[in-house]
Parts: structure tokens; C-alpha cells; sequence
């Protein structure tokens, strides 16, 4: 899996293998083995790569396993809580502190600043290892996995009906992306549009519609006034702003994309007494994400 913005994992017992983790993680499984490559992508100019948020990793009896790059800036902490300082193996470059007991058994806890430091990546393992290494130590094993999803993906596929994917890799990036899929009938296409609307329901709890159609669904949008002080001011331009659209038909806004604020205060206070045409999707009422712009203009 591909992990580039913030996520939860769990799994009562099994593995969870990630391919390229790019932004903040928390992982968690009562017994099975965490292997997860950090691959942030590099800023702009060049120079450490960095997670975007704290990221924790934690297994009951499983394994550890993460492979870092290089320019990482981030501060590791691992922690095993049976087990000696064997229990934690790592790359002599990371410099890790260890802290173990004296007798050699009990819990064993290692840390390391990496390039300055970051966003903290906690690892803990109540039974198992711990196992840092290098992202260009295993190269082989990365691809194979790649492979090995690839196949899945393509197995899914082929069993519901869809011609197989073919795959290149995205440039700087560890991970694969489809490159081409075939037009499918209209009935396997109802069903992958059905998944992705699913998918995009859960992941945001509502589904994602143009503007325009957006704006074909308001009952009820009165426009917002132009802020006294704002054309003192001589304040004028585009307001733009994040709206959902709730399943009783109120709209809220979420966030201001653009504008000045005085004149988004003005334009969030008129979208608050919108009104719209609730929607839904196989039957079940869904909450509607969108945007509104505003143009402020002087006369």
C-alpha cells in the first residue's frame, strides 16, 4: 500500500506490509509482522525528507521491520518490552542509543536523532523484534512486493470481469500506478464507480461533486453582503471556500481555500443559511463535499 497522507491501520492478528509510506502512520496489530518503507517525497529544493506527522508502529508478538532513507530527519524511538538488546537490530549508521537492563532480560528501549530530528516515529513490540535498516539495503525485496501486489491487483481484476493492468513506476517514487485500463462494459463499470463512491465514502464521509452540479442542488442561497468596512477599505476579489452539504440539507463550511478574510467572514455567514436537496446513493442518504466561490467587486 501507498500511504501518502495521514492513516489508521489495525488487524487483530494478521500482517501489514506497506510499500511506501509517505505520510503520517499509525499502524497496529495484535500478532502479526509491521514492514513498512518510509519514503517521503523530497521538498522542492532538495535537502532531508520528512514525515508529516508523528507516525507509531506497534505489534503484540510480531516483528518490527522498517526500512529508512537516507536523508530522513525524524526521531526514532523503539521499544521492545520483553526481550534483551538483541531484540533490536539495526544499521550501525543510525547510531542508536540503547538502553537495556543489566541482568540482559526485560524490556529494552533505543533512540536516535536522525539528521537533526523530526517528526517522532514510535515503534513498540511487546514480544517480537525490532528492525531498522536502510531503504537502499533492499532494493530485491522492495520490488518483489511491488510484484507481488501488482499480481493481486490483477488477479481482483480478472476475476470480475476487466482485461489486466499494466504498471511503470512514477518518476522518484518506489511505488506503481496503473498506466492504462481497458473501457470496461457498462455494467463492470457501474461496479467500479459504485466501489470508488463507497471507498470515498468512508474515507471522507461524504462524496465529492462539482461546483456546478453543487450549485444546481441549493433550494435556498442567499447571496452574501458586501462588509461595510471591506469597501471602506477599498477590499475586493475572489472568496473561495469548502462547503459539505449535510443529509438534512444544511450546508457548513469546512475551510477558506481564498480570499480576504473580511470578505469570507461575509460569505461564510450567507452559506450557513443555505439550503439544498439532500442526496443519495443506492438508496442511503450521503453528505455532499464541494466548493462555492464568490466574487467581491467595487462598483
Amino acid at each position: 500500500m501507498y500511504v501518502s497522507g495521514p492513516m489508521e491501520l489495525e488487524s487483530s492478528s494478521g500482517s501489514i506490509c506497506l510499500t511506501r509510506v509517505a505520510g503520517a502512520l499509525q499502524a497496529a496489530t495484535s500478532g502479526g509482522t509491521i514492514t513498512a518503507w518510509i519514503n517521503p517525497d523530497p521538498p522542492s529544493g532538495g535537502g532531508n525528507v520528512r514525515l508529516a506527522g508523528a507516525s507509531q508502529l506497534a505489534s503484540g508478538n510480531g516483528d518490527i521491520v522498517v526500512f529508512l532513507p537516507r536523508n530522513l530527519a525524524a526521531n526514532i524511538d523503539a521499544t521492545v518490552a520483553n526481550g534483551g538488546e538483541r531484540r533490536i537490530e539495526a544499521d550501525p549508521a543510525l547510531h542508536l542509543t540503547m538502553q537495556a537492563p543489566a541482568n540482559g532480560s526485560g524490556p529494552v528501549h533505543a533512540i536516535a536523532v536522525l539528521n537533526g530530528g523530526g517528526a517522532p516515529l514510535k515503534l513498540k513490540t511487546t514480544a517480537g523484534k525490532i528492525r531498522l535498516q536502510f531503504l537502499d539495503s533492499e532494493v530485491a525485496l522492495h520490488e518483489s512486493l511491488i510484484r507481488e501486489q501488482m499480481d493481486r491487483l490483477n488477479k481482483r481484476l480478472t476475476e470480475n470481469g476487466f482485461e489486466a493492468v499494466s504498471f511503470s513506476k512514477g518518476p522518484g517514487s518506489a511505488s506503481s500506478i496503473p498506466t492504462e485500463m481497458p473501457a470496461p462494459s457498462e455494467t463492470k463499470t457501474d461496479w467500479l464507480e459504485s466501489w470508488l463512491v463507497n471507498l470515498e465514502i468512508t474515507f471522507r464521509g461524504g462524496i465529492t461533486e462539482d461546483p456546478d452540479d453543487f450549485q444546481k442542488r441549493l433550494v435556498n442561497f442567499p447571496k452574501p453582503s458586501y462588509p461595510a468596512l471591506a469597501q471602506r477599505a477599498g477590499l475586493q476579489g475572489i472568496v473561495k471556500l469548502q462547503v459539505r452539504m449535510k443529509k438534512d440539507g444544511s450546508v457548513e463550511v469546512q475551510k477558506l481555500l481564498e480570499g480576504e478574510p473580511a470578505l469570507a467572514d461575509a460569505a461564510i455567514l450567507a452559506v450557513k443559511q443555505w439550503r439544498a436537496k439532500p442526496a443519495s446513493i443506492n438508496g442511503k442518504q450521503v453528505e455532499v463535499i464541494s466548493t462555492v466561490t464568490f466574487n467581491f467587486q467595487l462598483h
